[in-house]
């Protein structure tokens, strides 16, 4: 089972995974191996977990991650530069996985490239993600819309009675009730101002996000 931080423990926390047994005989016989090239080639063969290398994430062995009941396998990843050096904490390491995501824009063979938070979809439904799609591949999309909190034609909030299934000869669209995704918690001025003076916002900017005021 794991064991619940206070956000202030999770926040600071280095992001560091820590390798067992096999890991070891795996490091273990590969460094005693005769040359420094040989060792190397050996690390890089390994199979490690979910398609990671050796020096991405560690454990690297299954039988060296204990399954925590609701979270799956306990693995944690390196920086991705091959040094097998962690992140200082998650905010490190979400600052690198939105810097990834976004890198994709410019990956070999991208043609267009667009991101969207989830709450945007959630708000405004996937109309607009449908459109694009369509206008950068040249292919009208012919799935259902789905309207985010349950809006009309007219853009209008429906109520209860009047979320019903709308059927056009040109195309269906498929209203949702509006939902609550998580139970929101009133944020402490700690909390807040604490990642407000340590978050990477000029990355955060990059996609919508920005300090909250006190």
């Amino acid at each position: 089972m794991a064991s619940p931080l206070d956000w202030k423990v999770f926040i600071t926390k280095p992001w560091m995974g820590n390798r067992g047994t096999t890991d070891y005989n795996i490091s273990h016989s590969s460094y005693s191996s005769s040359s420094q090239s040989s060792t190397e080639e050996s690390i890089k063969n390994v199979q490690c977990m979910d398609g990671y290398t050796y020096v991405d994430a560690a454990p690297c062995s299954a039988e060296d991650s204990p399954k925590l009941l609701g979270l799956g396998e306990y693995k944690y990843e390196f920086k991705n530069d091959g040094s097998e050096r962690a992140f200082s904490s998650i905010l490190e390491l979400r600052t690198a996985k939105i810097l990834n995501h976004l890198s994709v824009a410019n990956f070999r063979g991208t043609h267009s490239y667009f991101y969207y938070r989830f709450e945007d979809l959630k708000a405004n439904g996937t109309q607009t993600l449908l459109k694009d799609i369509g206008e950068a591949i040249g292919i009208e999309p012919k799935c259902d819309v789905i309207y985010g909190k349950v809006r009309n034609d007219n853009g209008k909030v429906t109520t209860e009675e009047e979320m019903v299934v709308q059927r056009t000869e040109k195309i269906r669209r498929r209203q949702l009730r509006e939902k609550i995704i998580s139970k929101k918690r009133e944020l402490s001025v700690d909390f807040i101002n604490y990642m407000n003076k340590y978050v990477e916002w000029e990355v955060e900017r990059l996609i919508g996000y920005y300090p909250r005021e006190v």
